[in-house]
């Protein structure tokens, strides 16, 4: 836990009330962590998972594992969503990555409004605190201010490209405002940066935000193509039904097929 808050020291919380429920996996419902949500694209292999023999503290922390690089990548991702909150206060997400041959890993926060349906801004770690490669567990920080009409934030352990990362011992606090002017750079809170640096960030910060936006209209189209299908396999059950029922009544009763659930993301508030 100490060398987490000693990423986060300079943006200092308010308070150490920790917003996310559950930060360091340790309470289990079933196979899963409480309170959390997992988005795995359908692929031979690739999983998300408790993981107890590969830890940062505590007894588990959670996988993503992708064994081969996506052709459009889907960020798959676990995620948590925190609500009420209130607009204008400055959050701090922050937490401990380890990685085994990624392309990259990182923590996100997004602030969600329902009506209309978008995503008002996000900061990520991945720029200013990579987490890729061979990488043993390392601490990162992002920090945020709640935009107005803000419903919920959606806090995500992301992984991009193939290899595996873990997450453990995360934490969402509230914090002292950014000092006017400095605007959203998704940086280490402890360190400020001279103005160079600061533009640096920002450029990062665009081509983060451009490919988060590109990664969920992706997942869109693909919850699109699901619903497509389901909806073609759901004519065909029905055209076989009538077509049995069409038939003579046999001797051995006819067994329904089950329904064809596609396996998707879940959550209330949550978007993939």
């Amino acid at each position: 836990m100490a060398a987490w808050m000693t990423a986060m020291a300079a943006g200092s919380a308010a308070g150490e009330t920790n917003l996310l429920k559950n930060g360091g996996f340790e309470e289990v419902d079933g196979d899963r962590p409480a309170y959390w949500n997992l988005f795995v694209q359908p692929e031979p292999a690739a999983e998300g998972r408790l993981d107890n023999q590969t830890v940062a503290e505590g007894s588990y922390a959670v996988l993503l594992r992708n064994p081969d690089t996506y052709p459009k990548d889907p960020c798959n991702n676990w995620s948590q969503n925190v609500s009420p909150v209130v607009a204008g206060r400055t959050v701090v997400a922050g937490g401990r990555i380890k990685t085994a041959g990624a392309a990259s890993a990182s923590l996100w926060i997004q602030c969600w409004r329902k009506d209309p349906w978008g995503v008002l801004r996000v900061a990520s770690t991945g720029d200013a605190m990579p987490v890729q490669g061979e990488m043993d567990w390392k601490p990162v920080a992002v920090r945020l201010t709640v935009p107005p009409d803000t419903d919920f934030i959606v806090v995500r352990c992301v992984i991009r490209g193939a290899g595996c990362a873990w997450f453990d011992d995360l934490r969402l606090v509230e914090a002292q405002p950014d000092p006017p002017g400095t605007g959203e750079i998704p940086a280490p809170v402890s360190t400020p940066k001279p103005p160079a640096d600061r533009d640096s960030a920002l450029s990062g910060l665009a081509r983060e935000t451009a490919s988060m936006t590109k990664a969920i209209e992706s997942l869109r189209e693909t919850n699109e193509m699901l619903k497509q299908d389901l909806t073609r396999m759901r004519e065909e059950i029905e055209a076989l039904r009538k077509n049995i029922e069409s038939r003579e009544p046999s001797a051995q009763p006819v067994k329904k097929a089950p329904p064809l659930v596609p396996r998707g993301y879940a959550g209330e508030d949550a978007q993939p």
